[in-house]
């Protein structure tokens, strides 16, 4: 019973609102760079993913529009805060303190 708890409550946290645009899927802050196979963002429910480095996404919790997540790199020794909100067709991520705009890559 515990894991299906658990297992409901991720699914919760993690779900995208209905009738919102989803911050899942892979985003650019130039859109050149989705053909080049460049600097692209790769952002699931349970991960994100740069070309160089893989975050798993530990807690995570929405809060109106913005996705708040603690998330843990391969190359990193603690947690990062990580804020994604959609704002015009836009991703706005907060990488610990440091905002990025990212538009999606078709």
């Amino acid at each position: 019973m515990r894991g299906i708890v658990q297992a409901a409550c991720i699914l919760l946290s993690v779900a995208p609102v209905l009738g919102a645009e989803t911050v899942y899927g892979r985003w650019t802050v130039d859109p050149a760079a989705c053909q080049e196979h460049g600097m692209v963002l790769s952002v699931a429910p349970t991960a994100l993913q740069w070309p160089d480095t893989v975050c798993a996404v530990r807690r995570s919790y929405r809060v109106a529009e913005t996705w708040y997540a603690s998330a843990h790199c391969l190359d990193s020794a603690s947690d990062v805060a990580v804020q994604l909100r959609m704002k015009g067709g836009r991703l706005h991520l907060d990488w610990a303190g440091t905002p990025v705009e990212f538009r999606r890559c078709p």
